[in-house]
């Protein structure tokens, strides 16, 4: 009985944001990113940028750049 009240419980817990950034391309222009790649924090996610200007422009107005979900627009999604 525990261990399916254990489950339940996982089950219904929202799964956690990666620390780390996830997104291929730059938010702001689409253009290609990497692990070396500038980090920014939007929304209290972060995000990988092609430059420090991008990471601003996605700071400053963050509705226009990322989805609902905090996916990137400009992102590809399966």
């Amino acid at each position: 009985m525990l261990s399916m009240l254990l489950t339940a419980a996982l089950i219904a817990t929202p799964q956690a944001k990666s620390p780390h950034p996830t997104n291929t391309v730059c938010p702001a222009c689409g253009g290609p990113v990497s692990a070396k790649s500038p980090v920014m924090v939007v929304k209290g996610h972060p995000y990988h940028f092609c430059c420090e200007e991008c990471g601003e422009m996605v700071q400053k107005n963050p509705d226009k750049y990322l989805d609902k979900e905090g996916r990137p627009k400009r992102e590809p999604h399966p």
